[in-house]
């Protein structure tokens, strides 16, 4: 087994995680994790995520535990959210940009995490309130329905088991949208390589659902900006400017005297 894989366990119980070849995760105590590591702004492997555990609860602070294949497990007083938004901060995409994606193909709240090579989701596992644990997507091979109710053995890719509270019906349907916003991200990418690439053919129209997206992307931007000023306006003004300007039409400055 690798030894990373523990690493930051308390002896007793990595010794007898090791002999079963299975993490419960509903069962795991802040006790069980030795390592802390303090302040928050922290470096981790996030390709290598497998599970971020929330302990906290409504009016309280408890640290959060984070386990990955190359570094083990830690303890952070940072929230489990706390810890995808700074991943997501230093990425080249944001949240506004996942969720005008979910609103383009269709896919219902909570949004997954998706940032290149990482993905994770939230699950059911120790949910209270507004926080939530994540599971790392690409760090699963199978899942498999307990006896227990709400309960799934995930077999990880590096071998070992995991256990936490969900379904995986649920599962399964969350771990297949972050890779379809994984796939319009990639779609949007080539896109974008193909119009800036001086030999190919010629110029290729983009598909509906992308110039749907961005229409989709800096309308809304635009409302919650024009909003937050206190300026009323029709939705369908502010579509109709947004499409106008990405377009490169109408450029004249509008409502100065509003």
């Amino acid at each position: 087994m690798n030894n990373a894989l523990l690493y930051g366990l308390t002896e007793d119980y990595r010794a007898s995680v090791a002999k079963i070849g299975e993490v419960d995760l509903t069962k795991l105590q802040l006790t069980n994790v030795e390592r802390f590591i303090p302040g928050t702004n922290l470096e981790m492997d996030w390709e290598s995520l497998i599970f971020i555990k929330n302990f906290r609860r409504t009016n309280e602070r408890h640290n959060t535990v984070v386990w990955t294949e190359k570094d083990g497990f830690f303890r952070t007083e940072m929230t489990s959210d706390g810890l995808v938004n700074q991943r997501m901060n230093a990425g080249t995409q944001n949240w506004h940009e996942i969720q005008t994606i979910a609103e383009v193909i269709g896919i219902p709240m909570p949004l997954p995490f998706v940032l290149g090579k990482t993905m994770a989701i939230k699950t059911s596992e120790n949910k209270s309130g507004n926080h939530f644990s994540w599971l790392g997507v690409h760090a699963v091979s199978n899942l498999n329905e307990m006896s227990k109710d709400n309960r799934v053995r995930i077999l990880l890719h590096c071998g070992m088991n995991a256990v936490i509270e969900d379904r995986v019906s649920r599962l399964s349907k969350k771990m297949f949208e972050a890779h379809e916003v994984l796939r319009f991200q990639q779609e949007r990418h080539a896109f974008a390589i193909q119009q800036n690439t001086p030999v190919h053919g010629g110029y290729y129209p983009p598909q509906a659902r992308l110039m749907e997206f961005e229409v989709r992307l800096y309308l809304s931007f635009a409302l919650k900006l024009i909003r937050k000023t206190g300026f009323d306006i029709r939705a369908s003004e502010a579509e109709k400017l947004t499409v106008d300007i990405l377009h490169n039409k109408n450029q004249r400055l509008e409502h100065l005297d509003d």
